[in-house]
């Protein structure tokens, strides 16, 4: 559920609000985005960002469609799928200088060079988490009938400290769309005009986070040394208590009871033996 406070376009809350920074990007290649429904990152995501930059992009939310066309919400119309590209990594590794864009074959294998693969006119994206993709790219088998492609990014995300991505060519999903925009139609512009937005996102979420924690250590309680006593040189010197168990007695063996008392059938009042007995699990080490 979206913050009561978010924005209504961006749905990004007041303080990560950038609707003032995202300007339209023209390009040819028809973008369509599907998002998981559980997609955790409401701050830090860019899917919806990209989609408000791209006239004629659609985004839609789900697990599952029948087809291209119903993903599109076009069921009446004929699509070619071998227009569509779907960008799905996977467990495929991009060969060193292979490119940005590499196309790939079903199980994930470069194509040969001498393949000329049909004019792509459509771009899919899948957002989410690395499971939630997997989960959406199984669960939709039409995937298989458009062109695949990986990317091997030449700069890592500016995401950097912000999110960690588990593999080197982990991008949002804003700059996956840029950059792949830029192969296709071979105009590096369409990435850095869809940046701006995602930078002033990425400038807010940090100064928003360094201003946390900023609060967080000013209303932290101060620890002051106790005041010195004027006293302290004849001050009496503390009564000694009683030794303590020993390490082992801790540890939970039996220790020596004081000549002339009795040893009890259980841990004495007081024993830090029998409040530690009582805490344990049955079972575990401690």
């Amino acid at each position: 559920m979206d913050h009561p406070e978010s924005c209504s376009s961006c749905l990004k809350p007041p303080w990560l609000c950038v609707c003032a920074a995202i300007k339209p990007v023209g390009a040819r290649t028809r973008v369509l985005i599907l998002q998981h429904p559980q997609e955790p990152d409401k701050e830090l995501g860019s899917a919806r960002i990209a989609h408000l930059s791209l006239p004629g992009s659609t985004l839609h939310i789900g697990l599952s469609w029948p087809n291209l066309a119903a993903a599109l919400g076009e069921g009446g119309q004929e699509l070619r799928h071998k227009e569509w590209l779907v960008l799905y990594l996977g467990s495929t590794r991009p060969a060193a200088g292979a490119g940005p864009l590499t196309l790939v074959d079903r199980r994930g294998v470069p194509l040969d060079a001498t393949v000329r693969p049909a004019p792509i006119r459509g771009l899919l994206l899948l957002d989410g988490t690395w499971s939630q993709a997997k989960t959406m790219w199984w669960r939709n088998a039409w995937l298989l009938k458009l062109q695949r492609g990986v990317l091997a990014p030449p700069r890592p995300s500016l995401y950097r400290e912000a999110r960690k991505e588990p593999r080197a060519e982990g991008l949002s999903t804003l700059e996956a769309i840029g950059l792949t925009l830029a192969e296709l139609e071979h105009d590096p512009a369409l990435l850095e005009g869809l940046l701006p937005p995602f930078r002033e996102l990425l400038r807010r979420y940090r100064q928003g986070r360094r201003s946390w924690a900023c609060r967080s250590r000013l209303s932290a309680p101060e620890r002051t040394a106790a005041p010195h006593s004027p006293n302290a040189g004849s001050r009496q010197a503390p009564r000694r208590s009683a030794p303590g168990p020993s390490r082992h007695h801790l540890a939970g063996s039996a220790a020596p009871a004081p000549s002339g008392v009795p040893r009890g059938p259980g841990p004495r009042r007081g024993d830090p033996r029998g409040s530690r007995a009582r805490s344990q699990p049955a079972g575990s080490v401690a």
